[in-house]
């Protein structure tokens, strides 16, 4: 407004060239005294002045120097300036209507400027269009079509002019967007008679404020949005602010308080073609600990906001950055118990695990509100020392209960024939050698993304592609091992080749798992040689366990003296080389046992008595 103050009495060009590129003013403070139902108004102070050192060519700077001496003041009654947005379909942006203006235009001269504006706000959707290009950083130069009417006296000159300017500014010459910052977050849950409502938010956000902008915002009303399935977005909450006080160039606070009732299906409904929901796409996001957006648009106001505001406001979508927090240790204890394994029938099967687990969750302090888990689902890997052993796999639902635990949410699941399927057979020798040989206990380590299917206040709903790691300890088998006792032996089958012995052995688990083996397979030897085959399975549980085992000896020389020493009562001992698991890597093992005595030594005497037919 000022350049086309001046321009009004500049004719020649090159002394608009001159007022262009001298003009300097320094805004000192700018304060909205009040929002009207048109408008605002303004209080604008400053100081304004030419600087012909600013002039490039030394010509216009020559003749712009002796035509603002010869002028030397430029005085204009009320003025109105329209401002229009060319690129924008040459829309509105604004209007402002100025009180009487006198300026000195010599070079050098100071002059102070305090005067009070009504701005008013233009197209409303031109506006929307150009807050979106700004805040996404779309922008890269924004060009303006500034038109002046004034009434302009200097000197003995007194004429009404109309001025037109455009002025262009680049991208880095625009104001940066401030990021808000967010400092706090509590959540509690709202209940009434007892029951349920839904939740509670109190926010406090801080923006930056590098401009010398006075304002006194009052109490509104905004919704949180999150991005829906397409390139839209979904109402998640509403909230409202309270009164603001902006002071020049000092950070701003705003404290906000929102409420959630229920989460609408569409939030919570996976999109099409997808597993996901739009809820899964941004707690996935928050929780891998990713900078995750929500979005402020005005909601409705009160009776006392200006139209123009709410419309404004409404037409205006703001994002808003949640900084990203660590969820690494929100898993605070990973315990198995209960544990049963099941091997497969066949050899392409695999292992089965049937567990309680438990885990025990952190929840941040600042979320103070129920959550009731009736299922979970997983998909996770075990490592041990590093090194992946084995996959688990949890991807089907399975049932839980979850309460609170002195502040943190303890969660059970009994899990049901979950198949393990082990990766890496290196790794899985080292824990059964250093736990079964070596009798020790080991750590092992797993890493899963979860999925949780929750109730709260606002409802129930699956929050997917929650990270999660965990510990568990794994106790040896107790001081001396799995015991085993032989107890009745009996023949069952003999042929040319081989003779065929059932045996009832009772084991002794001194562990606290539990495990089913359908068949297990042995290979049997004396001094190195083989003699034979053993086969035998059944239920495995903690204490006491009784199973039936098959013997089938082969005719061989070390057999047959190997069998006549166990008939008659000597102490012999077998070595056992179990065969692979079905559905585990092989482990070689080898196992020297005792072997019972049958009769024990019955033949004490022996008397050879001749026939009666040899008389």
């Amino acid at each position: 407004m000022l350049l086309a103050l001046i321009f009004g009495f500049a004719t020649p060009s090159a002394v608009e060239e001159y007022v262009k590129e001298a003009m300097q003013f320094e805004a000192d403070n700018l304060s909205i005294e009040n929002f009207t139902d048109t408008g605002i108004r303004a209080h604008i102070q400053g100081t304004v002045w030419l600087d012909a050192s600013q002039v490039h060519k030394k010509p216009v700077r020559d003749l712009g120097r002796f035509a603002t001496y010869i002028a030397k003041e430029v005085e204009s009654g009320e003025t109105r300036m329209d401002v229009f947005l060319p690129g924008y379909g040459d829309v509105l942006l604004g209007s402002a209507t100025l009180p009487p203006v006198k300026l000195n235009v010599r070079n050098g001269h100071y002059n102070w400027i305090d005067v009070v504006a009504d701005l008013r706000p233009g197209n409303v959707e031109g506006i929307r269009r150009l807050a979106d290009d700004f805040m996404n950083h779309k922008l890269r130069d924004i060009t303006v079509r500034a038109v002046v009417d004034a009434h302009v006296k200097s000197g003995l000159v007194s004429r009404n002019q109309r001025v037109t300017q455009f002025v262009t500014l680049e991208a880095g010459q625009a104001p940066p967007m401030p990021e808000p910052e967010l400092e706090s977050l509590h959540v509690e849950e709202l209940k009434r008679d007892g029951q349920s409502t839904g939740i509670k938010a109190w926010a406090k956000l801080t923006v930056a404020n590098h401009y010398p902008v006075r304002l006194n915002v009052p109490p509104m009303t905004f919704d949180v949005l999150l991005p829906d399935c397409e390139d839209d977005y979904l109402l998640f909450a509403t909230t409202t602010s309270e009164t603001l006080e902006i002071v020049p160039k000092k950070n701003i606070t705003v404290e906000a308080t929102g409420w959630m009732t229920k989460l609408p299906t569409s939030l919570t409904t996976a999109c099409p073609g997808s597993s996901k929901s739009p809820l899964d796409t941004f707690v996935a996001s928050y929780m891998k600990g990713k900078d995750a957006t929500v979005y402020i648009r005005g909601g409705k106001q009160t009776p006392e906001t200006p139209a123009w505001i709410g419309k404004l406001l409404q037409d205006t979508i703001v994002p808003v950055p949640l900084p990203a927090r660590p969820f690494d240790n929100m898993v605070k204890n990973f315990s198995m118990s209960n544990v049963h394994f099941s091997l497969p029938d066949t050899p392409k099967g695999r292992p089965m695990i049937s567990a309680t687990v438990g885990v025990l969750v952190g929840l941040p302090k600042d979320m103070n509100f129920d959550i009731d888990v009736s299922r979970v689902r997983a998909d996770g890997a075990i490592f041990y020392q590093g090194e992946e052993m084995g996959k688990l796999d949890l991807r089907k639902w399975q049932k839980a209960r979850s309460h609170k635990s002195r502040g943190d949410l303890l969660v059970e699941s009994e899990v049901v024939d979950s198949p393990l399927n082990i990766t890496n057979e290196d790794v899985f020798a080292k824990v059964i050698q250093k736990m079964v040989f070596e009798h020790n206990g080991v750590s092992l380590d797993m890493k899963s993304v979860v999925d949780v299917d929750a109730t709260t206040a606002l409802g129930s709903f699956v929050i997917s592609g929650i990270p999660s790691k965990g510990t568990i300890w794994v106790d040896p088998p107790k001081t001396g091992g799995f015991e085993h006792k032989v107890g009745e032996i009996s023949v069952v089958d003999t042929s040319e080749t081989k003779l065929t012995m059932q045996a009832r052995v009772t084991i002794t688990n001194p562990t606290d798992y539990y495990a089913d083996m359908p068949r297990v397979d042995a290979e049997l030897f004396v001094n190195g040689t083989k003699m034979g085959n053993a086969y035998g399975g059944g239920k495995i549980k903690p204490g006491d366990n009784e199973i039936v085992s098959f013997v089938e000896w082969e005719k061989t020389s070390i057999g047959a003296e190997f069998l006549s020493q166990f008939i008659s009562g000597y102490n012999v001992s077998l070595t056992i080389k179990p065969g692979k698991l079905p559905g585990l890597p092989e482990i070689p093992m080898n196992i020297t046992v005792p072997v019972p005595q049958m009769f024990g030594k019955f033949l004490k005497d022996t008397t050879v008595r001749p026939s009666k037919q040899c008389d």
